[in-house]
């Protein structure tokens, strides 16, 4: 079976990163792209400094639909969440979208949807 056939909004983890200066590491990875767009919320935005435009959702932002496709409009060629799961999922799905590629840096260590091929968004509710 290929996944790609049967799910073909599949996002599949490329590369999981642990241990320390993953921070850096971000950054120097995100250094060659020429527009990243980090992806954060104000519980979040502390947690990494990054020189780049910010889009910043309020802490009770809820994993919709309609906030995936509004994100996906941004101009960006990567985005970067910085968060856990309802950063990860809009930006995940967002980042689908645009055809762009993503990056999370995640927050939580509880949280699944990090090597996750799907996002769980909220559509009409």
């Amino acid at each position: 079976m290929d996944l790609k056939q049967e799910i073909p909004y599949l996002t599949l983890t490329n590369r999981i990163l642990l241990g320390s200066n993953l921070a850096a590491k971000l950054a120097a990875f995100a250094s060659g792209f020429k527009n990243p767009l980090v992806v954060c919320d104000t519980n979040t935005k502390a947690f990494v400094s990054l020189p780049y435009p910010q889009k910043i959702f309020d802490g009770s932002q809820k994993a919709t639909l309609e906030a995936a496709k509004d994100l996906s409009k941004a101009n960006t060629d990567l985005f970067i969440a910085v968060g856990s799961g309802t950063l990860n999922d809009i930006t995940k799905y967002a980042s689908f979208l645009a055809g762009k590629p993503y990056v999370v840096f995640g927050t939580a260590a509880s949280m699944n949807g990090y090597a996750s091929g799907g996002a769980s968004l909220i559509a009409n509710g």
